[in-house]
């Protein structure tokens, strides 16, 4: 009988390793090589999203495997992420990547889709059909991204309509069915054929800029992408002297952020035409408690040796301590809080624009896999010894 029970107990474990343990260990190892290559693209630094951002949204996650794929072909080239274009009208359009190169601006709209995909040129709506006859309609993406297109030209100005270049780029997980469209004036296309197809474009294109015409062209563009721009308003917010509005002005997308999460929230104002920042006495008390919380964790660091800033970003985007805020934010209350606190903080400023903080999310996460590894091996030998003595 407690041989029987013995064998039933060592089947369950087993079953366990194999159905559980295993599967993990295997994710684990896969996220371990994404998160390399991950580090090895600019993909971060240019869009603002964290490691685990990117790869738990499949959005974002499509956009890195293009902007993987666009940085592995060899010409001189200049790649952009989640860029916001002003329109005439006052609006901005998002384009998902850009590439500037010799050769041409090519505009790329990412569909990280699965299933078979309908549609036509024409069509103000598609079609994504998955198995079990789930359906769902989304935009035109070829309209969408020639919107992109339009509003790009219209910024630039001098640059010819015939040097950008339109791509729809869907995820080779899906099947694109029944789908008319013009190649000639829209790239339609899975991510697994990108890369030739995108060779071919900018090595046999007619259209030629110089590298510094290239150039040119990014520093235009780069000022509208939101990295660029929430480091904008980090910088308007670390300056010894405040100035009025930070120092920004216009509609772009840092004016979006500054008036949202600052002017808005009552901690810039204005005495006599003096501007100032507060984090004492706001009307928001949810508010309040952050830079409170904010300021307590300065004091306390400001005495060890050191704590690391992902136990104040666990706390302020947990709903446990009722505050759940986007981690995209924090920086901006961190910043305000230097008012109290600057010589207690040592703000790294990256030639890239690095979102602030942001890099404590991605540091050390091969070990921290490794060492689950590690543990979930240790506890199932330690059990199978257990059970077999």
């Amino acid at each position: 009988m407690i041989i029987i029970l013995n064998n039933i107990v060592l089947a369950i474990i087993i079953g366990l390793f194999l159905g559980v343990i295993v599967p993990l260990m295997i994710y684990a190892f896969y996220l371990i090589g994404i998160n390399r290559k991950f580090r090895m693209s600019a993909y971060s630094s240019m869009s603002g999203n964290s490691f685990f951002k990117t790869v738990l949204n499949a959005g974002n996650n499509g956009e890195f495997l293009t902007f993987q794929v666009l940085e592995s072909i060899p010409v001189y080239k200049k790649i952009l992420a989640n860029v916001y274009i002003p329109k005439k009208n006052g609006g901005t359009s998002e384009i998902d990547i850009l590439m500037i190169t010799e050769n041409g601006i090519l505009v790329f709209e990412s569909k990280n889709f699965s299933g078979w995909i309908f549609g036509d040129e024409n069509s103000a709506m598609w079609t994504q059909s998955l198995k079990g006859g789930f359906k769902s309609r989304f935009y035109n993406p070829i309209k969408q991204n020639n919107s992109h297109v339009s509003a790009l030209f219209d910024y630039l100005g001098d640059v010819p309509n015939e040097a950008l270049k339109s791509y729809v780029v869907f995820s080779e997980r899906c099947e694109l069915k029944k789908i008319n469209v013009d190649q000639t004036k829209v790239k339609l296309i899975k991510r697994n054929h990108l890369f030739d197809a995108v060779k071919a474009e900018v090595m046999y294109s007619d259209f030629c800029l110089s590298r510094e015409q290239v150039d040119e062209i990014y520093n235009r563009i780069v000022v509208h992408t939101a990295i660029n721009s929430r480091g904008k308003v980090l910088s308007g917010l670390l300056e010894n002297q405040i100035r009025k509005d930070l120092g920004l002005c216009g509609s772009g997308q840092e004016m979006s952020f500054y008036r949202s999460i600052i002017k808005n929230t009552g901690i810039y104002f204005e005495i006599d035409g003096k501007a100032m920042l507060k984090i004492k006495g706001l009307k928001d008390s949810k508010l309040q408690r952050v830079f409170d919380l904010i300021e307590d964790f300065i004091k306390e660091s400001a005495g060890s040796k050191g704590r690391n800033f992902s136990e104040l970003y666990d706390k302020l985007t947990s709903a446990e301590h009722g505050f759940r805020i986007k981690k995209g934010i924090i920086p901006f209350f961190i910043a305000n809080s230097k008012i109290n606190a600057l010589e207690k903080l040592t703000i790294e400023n990256s030639n890239k624009n690095k979102e602030m903080y942001g890099e404590l999310y991605r540091k050390n996460v091969t070990l921290q896999v490794m060492g689950w590894i590690v543990i979930g091996a240790l506890t199932i030998s330690i059990i199978l010894q257990l059970v077999l003595s």
